[in-house]
Formats: C-alpha cells, sequence, structure tokens
C-alpha cells in the first residue's frame, strides 16, 4: 500500500515530518494560549483550498469574523474561500457556554446537518 502524504504548507515542517500527514488520518492542534494552534490551522487549511482541497475550521472560542480579519493581517482571503464554498467556518461556541452541559450528540448531529 502506498504511503500517501498530505503537505502542510508550512516551510520546514514538510521536511520535519518527512513529506506530510498521513492521508486519512484526524490530527489534533493543541497548546497554551499564544503557540500558534489557529495560525497552524488556517495556514494547513489555506494551503489545502489554495491547492484544490475544501476545507473546515471550527472555533470554539472565537467568532468567526474575527479570525478571518486575523488571517487576513497574514495575507490569507479565507473569506474569497468561504465565499467560494471551498471553507466553511463553524462556531460552536453556544454549545460551550455552560460548560457542564455539554451536548456532543447535539453538537455532532448540528455538524452533520
Amino acid at each position: 500500500m502506498e504511503n500517501l502524504k498530505v503537505k502542510t504548507g508550512i516551510e520546514g515542517l514538510d521536511n520535519f515530518i518527512e513529506g506530510g500527514f498521513p492521508k486519512g488520518r484526524v490530527y489534533l492542534v493543541a497548546g497554551e494560549t499564544g503557540t500558534g494552534k489557529t495560525t497552524f490551522a488556517l495556514q494547513y487549511l489555506y494551503y489545502g483550498v489554495s491547492y484544490g482541497d475544501n476545507g473546515i475550521y471550527v472555533t470554539i472560542d472565537e467568532k468567526p469574523e474575527r479570525v478571518v480579519e486575523d488571517a487576513l493581517t497574514l495575507g490569507w482571503d479565507l473569506e474569497k474561500l468561504i465565499d467560494e464554498n471551498r471553507l466553511l467556518m463553524v462556531e460552536l461556541s453556544p454549545y460551550f457556554s455552560d460548560i457542564k452541559k455539554v451536548d456532543s450528540v447535539q453538537i455532532v448531529d448540528n455538524l452533520k446537518g
């Protein structure tokens, strides 16, 4: 079986991880505030969409409009990709307003829907 890789578009990272992420897997980007998680995710999505893939960005603590504004300062026009239906921004913050009552089944159902 061929070992397919998905390039990240992040300078130096693809070489470090031997050509990209193995295709067909799910990855979690985690870290403290200010460590670059959002920048990493947006750069990866922007690169992928620029090369023909579609993407979804899910946020639980930032408004999508703010993410789009911040990305534009880095030269990434996410609004254009959203308008072209190539990038979807999903805000889940309403589900986390009361962290004691998070209904994961409802979140998944709404994402499917």
